[in-house]
């Protein structure tokens, strides 16, 4: 069975931002109040990536309105210069016949190109409504959002960098089912799936419903150490399968030692954090195995 051994950076350095949540240090103070831009302090929103709408700007236009009315003064056609750019990816997971859930990723980007932040959202919503282009979901979505971007539209400063969301390229990925990830503290199974399947969805892979015989899949076991010297030894193991009951093809596990407690509730920016790790791990299996 291959493995492979990657950190979890669960204790990046977050410090040095200090405008957002730092998941993993005890004592973390809330976020300082969001601030409503100042006059020209417009947001271009970019065409949003991941999820195909049937409108041609890709939403961009309806989002830029919700965003408005949240507060954050917003258009999809121009900006201005002491502005930012608006970048959206949405991914998408069945739920049931009806209802789909739809992971979006907000990240606000000075006019020269440096992340300042970044806002999730994770809604269940009728299936198809946003490749329909619903203009009250759209709309609601942004305005819902608008708060958590507020504070970075006219920011100074960088915001650490979790991820860049890449364009995939090249011939599509496999079909592929996020199955059982137990063993966390916390809402951590929860969070580490969800995380899974946006960060999967954009490198191209279809994401399953539920696991099949005859599809690959992945699943997730994690522990969480003693208490030592207020440290705990969190373990993050991942095993990719080709199918429900079929050949292991590879692990990949990631190690780190946490603040003791810390991901006893809310895993929050650590399970996008763990995941982007997982989600390499994952892709390199699939290489090695020529699944991909």
């Amino acid at each position: 069975m291959a493995h492979l051994l990657l950190p979890v950076l669960l204790a990046i350095g977050l410090a040095s931002c200090g405008q957002i949540p730092r998941p993993f240090e005890l004592g973390d103070k809330q976020v300082n109040p969001l601030l409503v831009p100042p006059e020209g302090g417009e947001l271009l929103v970019r065409h949003p990536t991941g999820l195909p709408s049937r409108l041609d700007d890709g939403g961009a236009a309806l989002l830029a309105e919700g965003l408005t009315r949240g507060g954050v003064r917003s258009s999809a056609r121009e900006r201005s210069a002491l502005g930012a750019d608006l970048s959206i990816h949405v991914a998408s997971r069945p739920v049931d016949s009806r209802h789909e859930r739809l992971f979006l990723s907000w990240e606000v980007y000075s006019p020269s190109g440096v992340l300042r932040g970044s806002a999730r959202q994770d809604r269940v919503v009728p299936t198809g409504a946003w490749a329909e282009g619903d203009p009250r979901l759209l709309r609601a979505l942004a305005q819902e959002a608008a708060p958590q971007l507020a504070h970075f539209v006219s920011g100074s400063e960088p915001n650490v960098r979790e991820f860049t969301w890449a364009p995939k390229t090249g011939p599509p990925l496999p079909e592929m089912a996020v199955g059982v990830i137990e063993g966390a503290p916390g809402n951590g199974n929860v969070a580490l799936g969800e995380a899974l399947v946006m960060l999967l969805a954009q490198q191209g892979i279809r994401l399953l419903r539920k696991p099949s015989p005859d599809r690959l899949m992945v699943e997730g076991r994690i522990e969480m150490g003693p208490i030592k010297g207020g440290q705990q030894l969190a373990t993050l193991t991942w095993t990719v399968k080709d199918g429900l009951d079929g050949e292991v093809l590879g692990s990949v596990t990631q190690q780190n030692p946490v603040p003791a407690g810390s991901l006893d509730r809310d895993w929050g920016q650590a399970a996008f954090l763990a995941g982007q790790g997982a989600v390499e791990g994952i892709v390199s299996v699939l290489k090695r195995k020529k699944r991909l």
